[in-house]
């Protein structure tokens, strides 16, 4: 990560330019126009891209909420995972994996969405998929979803 960062700090991005000529004002330049160019200006780390964002947001999520994790479901696993044979324990392990790199992408799809649009464009995506969402859950379940839901649902989205 250190290299990561000394890269990012040595470098000069397409469309960063620095205020002067000295060293100094060197180190953190910033961009004259960053739309487009799909790079988020930090005044610490100069311009990242969203995979960057990702990759330095997701230890410290993972390390704020892993306490709460620990608290609130962690005991149940691990009590769970001890009745399990090895060949299960891998499979919880790979389901819990699968689902992490899933929510990496997520994270990184979100992100692009934002760059490449707008954080609107990301609300509308939203409310479309969880409309579609209800109405394809009370299809495949046969719920009946009568005024009163109805309503329910359209004061929600």
């Amino acid at each position: 990560r250190l290299v990561l960062v000394q890269k990012v700090l040595q470098s000069d991005p397409a469309g960063v330019k620095a205020s002067g000529s000295d060293p100094e004002s060197q180190k953190l330049a910033k961009p004259e126009d960053g739309a487009g160019d799909g790079t988020t200006s930090t005044a610490r780390f100069g311009a990242l891209n969203s995979l960057q964002i990702c990759y330095w947001m997701s230890p410290a999520c993972a390390l704020s909420l892993t306490p709460f994790w620990m608290i609130r479901e962690g005991r149940a696993l691990y009590a769970h995972l001890l009745g399990l044979a090895l060949q299960e324990r891998l499979l919880v392990f790979g389901l819990l994996s699968v689902a992490a790199g899933l929510s990496f992408l997520l994270n990184w799809a979100e992100f692009n969405v934002v760059k490449l649009m707008s954080a609107i464009t990301l609300q509308v995506a939203g409310l479309a998929k969880d409309a579609v969402l209800i109405f394809a859950s009370a299809l495949i379940f046969a719920e009946t979803i009568g005024l009163l839901k109805g309503a329910g649902y359209t004061v929600a989205l």
